[in-house]
């Protein structure tokens, strides 16, 4: 009695039939999954209080808020997941009106924003995780500090503050879409998918923040309600947040530490965007040894 056995070709099509319609369920749940060095960065998305919160999750241990700053998306990160996803569960967050998150309703608010990175990290489950946040993201973490302080183990700002310098709230107020160079304008319609329209709202929304309101919230009575201990990271010369301001930010919360980059701008651990790609390649270690102190 014969039998006949299935060819190589038969095998092949039907392992990668198999392997297209399980993509297939994991793309039609929202999720997306790129290999990041030796990690695996899921691109997923979630509804919280009406809205689309887009992020990045990788990596395995305890958890690590990523939030980035005005203009941009979670996707200035990746160069630092694989290194942070070796020993934590990382999560960068695209915020409001970025990325592929929906805009808030009305203009941008570092407290709502901090509010719905809440309300999205309650819908994960996380218990208790460190943050990193870097310009607006920084500034949202002051917010989220005093919003969910029973769960922030720690926070390290990178360029920003409780306030903006006087240079700083000019450069905000003038910095427009019709400014940009083709090469600008080539990296941003790569991160927002919403095209010009979208990036020319954010512009919108950055020329308004240095006459939000939301400032005058970040009283020292504000700042002292923040208990988590702070790494404060600024360049010599950041024209928004300078040392000068970052100091007294320093001064206001209970327990911080101040480490000012020579010869650094507003963006120095991000090589694409001027930074230093020495102080890029070891700030992961940096990082661990601000948490190896708190232990």
């Amino acid at each position: 009695m014969s039998s006949i056995e299935p060819s190589y070709p038969q095998i092949f099509f039907t392992f990668l039939s198999c392997l297209i319609s399980s993509l297939a369920v994991v793309l039609s749940a929202g999720e997306q999954l790129h290999a990041k060095g030796d990690q695996i960065l899921r691109e997923q998305s979630s509804i919280v209080s009406g809205l689309k919160l887009h992020y990045r999750v990788a990596g395995e241990g305890p958890y690590l808020l990523l939030l980035h700053g005005f203009t941009l998306s979670g996707q200035s990160w990746e160069p630092f997941i694989t290194e942070f996803g070796r020993d934590h569960t990382v999560i960068a967050v695209d915020l409001p009106g970025h990325g592929s998150s929906d805009p808030q309703r009305g203009d941008f608010s570092f407290r709502g924003s901090a509010q719905l990175i809440m309300t999205l990290l309650d819908e994960l489950g996380v218990r208790e995780y460190d943050a990193i946040g870097h310009s607006a993201g920084g500034i949202t973490l002051l917010d989220l500090a005093v919003l969910d302080s029973t769960r922030l183990r720690s926070l390290i700002l990178v360029g920003a503050a409780h306030e903006a310098s006087a240079e700083g709230s000019h450069l905000l107020r003038n910095d427009r879409f019709e400014q940009l160079d083709a090469g600008l304008l080539e990296f941003y319609r790569a991160i927002h998918p919403g095209g010009d329209e979208q990036i020319k709202k954010l512009f919108a929304q950055l020329n308004k923040l240095p006459d939000s309101e939301e400032w005058s919230e970040f009283t020292p009575e504000h700042l002292s309600l923040i208990s988590a201990p702070a790494l404060l990271v600024c360049g010599d010369s950041d024209p928004y947040f300078p040392p000068s301001v970052v100091s007294r930010l320093q001064e206001r919360l209970a327990d911080a530490r101040l480490w000012v980059i020579p010869n650094q701008g507003h963006c120095p651990i991000f090589v694409d965007l001027g930074g230093s790609a020495e102080l890029a390649g070891r700030f992961a270690e940096y990082a661990r040894e601000f948490w190896r102190g708190l232990d």
